[in-house]
């Protein structure tokens, strides 16, 4: 029941989002690679392969387009992990 107590958490959060950034940015080398893939990906293609793989259908990425998405994917994944 502290008055300070929603100034703290808000402070918390902001300074958990700026730590998150920051490592993105620094840790990251290939960060103009990701944004660009990121900026240029087909987005039918990318809700395509999503929807079958989603069905639980094996897919192979066959065109430059599918595996530019694949490569999007990579990418996040080895951020989160």
């Amino acid at each position: 029941m502290d008055a300070y107590f929603p100034l703290v958490a808000f402070n918390h959060e902001q300074i958990k989002g700026g730590t998150t950034g920051g490592y993105l940015l620094t840790e990251k080398r290939n960060f103009h690679d990701v944004a660009d893939r990121l900026m240029n990906i087909d987005t039918g293609v990318f809700e395509d392969l999503s929807k079958r793989l989603n069905r639980g259908e094996r897919v192979k990425p066959e065109t430059s387009q599918e595996k530019a998405c694949y490569a999007l994917i990579a990418d996040y994944e080895s951020l989160i992990y």
